[in-house]
């Protein structure tokens, strides 16, 4: 059985998707449906067991024969500030999880994030050197990759730091949904996209699409290839495209884009530029390419154009 936490999220649905379509169905998801619209993402997709997380740590103990754990799931939001709940969800959930699978010794994937770079402008590498995080979120991120390096286990433990992640699935995440969301989303909408001032237009991150993202994940679960190192390892597209061109892929023109003043209460921490340095993955012989933001927008852009049903971000 693969245990898959966030499994009714924006990256997990995708993952859970991708294993059905592998012919993997059993898989008990574990999630928080507080948020009835997440249901939704379940729909259609087939797995043997679901789990609240609130009870999945003494749920867990019944389990037999987990083969697999992708635990995705966590607090998203890189504006939540609450510290004490951030704790108990990214960390010391995780480090639950992470325990379950050196009991079962079982190969273990998790989530981290680019957060953890902070601010930086150059050398996004998967070092304690290079990682500066500033945010309440990407310190609770950070502290479970302290705790993973220092853990011994007899299966895998990779840790996925996911860049600046788009594409299908993605709309439920409202405020934190992606730049080319927010993009393409306006311009159906027949709304102006806003580039912040004090350097917005020259901004750029790297954005991967999410069946880059998905296609990682699924690689380093290591339930079609036992020999995955552990290891932490950047997942972008080693590019970093600028909000101007993002917004331009889109489909914008000059007069859709309007300057908005840079928002007090996100200076914190706001990362101006990423780019993932790709030298350890592939190091760790992962050889698949990403899409590059011109094939990836477009791709999406098309997609969200033929969705029935359109959601405005207001």
């Amino acid at each position: 059985m693969i245990v898959l936490t966030g499994g009714a999220g924006f990256i997990g649905s995708n993952v859970l998707q991708k294993l059905n379509s592998t012919g993997v169905t059993d898989i008990a998801v574990v999630d928080d449906l507080t948020n009835g619209a997440k249901m939704q993402k379940l729909a259609r997709k087939k797995f043997v067991d679901y789990f609240d997380f609130r009870e999945f740590v003494s749920a867990s103990a019944a389990l037999k024969n987990i083969s697999h754990i992708i635990h995705l799931g966590a607090i998203s939001d890189t504006r939540f500030t609450d510290g004490k709940i951030l704790t108990e969800q990214n960390f010391t959930f995780s480090k639950h999880m992470l325990e379950l699978a050196r009991v079962h010794k079982c190969p273990f994937v998790y989530a981290s994030s680019a957060s953890v770079y902070g601010s930086r402008k150059k050398d996004f590498i998967e070092s304690p050197a290079y990682e500066s995080p500033e945010t309440p979120y990407a310190i609770s991120k950070w502290m479970f990759d302290q705790h993973v390096r220092e853990i011994y286990s007899p299966a895998p433990i990779v840790g996925l730091r996911y860049f600046n992640v788009y594409g299908p699935g993605e709309e439920l995440k409202n405020g934190m949904a992606s730049f080319p969301y927010k993009c393409i989303n306006a311009l159906l909408h027949g709304k102006k996209i806003k580039l912040f001032e004090d350097g917005g237009e020259e901004a750029a991150r790297d954005f991967v699409h999410v069946e880059d993202a998905v296609r990682a994940t699924v690689y380093f679960s290591a339930w079609a290839d036992k020999s995955t190192k552990s290891g932490i390892y950047n997942v972008g597209t080693g590019e970093a495209v600028t909000f101007k061109k993002i917004a331009e892929l889109a489909g914008a023109r000059t007069e859709d884009i309007e300057l908005a003043p840079f928002p007090e209460n996100m200076r914190e921490g706001y990362q101006n530029f990423t780019k993932a340095d790709l030298t350890n993955l592939r190091n760790a012989n992962y050889t698949y390419s990403f899409q590059a933001a011109v094939t990836g927008v477009k791709s999406f852009k098309n997609y969200l154009e033929a969705q029935p049903c359109r959601k405005s971000l207001t």
